[in-house]
């Protein structure tokens, strides 16, 4: 249980995960986006944008991976900011996947998403809330 409170473990696996996630955004986010959508008719004006978007999508994964990695050295109570931070930043991703998975119904992201995501949100919050310096290092 001590390397789940490790904030140096949490920050190190978030950023890797918003890294990976910027690169797949850079490199065929538009195509994927566009090609989910069948019903409707995507013009290369429209693939266009929604390129353009998911480019600076990449970039703000990009910012935030590496501002996370940046973090790992942190010890508490420094690091408790970041780690209840980074919780409520997932929770209000949770919030829209909800909203998005109302609204399109299918096409929308499903049930196993949002519930991972409500297990990355759990993670932070709690090494955050109830963590004391339990480093292992």
């Amino acid at each position: 249980m001590n390397v789940l409170m490790n904030p140096k473990i949490i920050f190190i696996v978030f950023g890797v995960i918003n890294i990976l996630h910027g690169l797949g955004f850079l490199f065929g986010g538009g195509e994927v986006f566009t090609g989910s959508i069948s019903t409707l008719n995507i013009t290369e004006e429209t693939n266009s944008v929604v390129s353009f978007v998911m480019e600076i999508t990449a970039g703000f994964n990009f910012i935030l991976g590496i501002t996370l990695l940046s973090c790992r050295n942190l010890k508490f109570p420094e690091a408790k900011n970041v780690l209840i931070g980074l919780g409520i930043g997932i929770i209000i991703m949770v919030a829209l996947a909800i909203k998005h998975h109302i609204d399109w119904g299918d096409a929308g992201p499903g049930i196993i998403g949002i519930l991972i995501f409500v297990i990355l949100a759990i993670w932070p919050l709690y090494a955050g809330i109830k963590g004391k310096n339990t480093e292992s290092d």
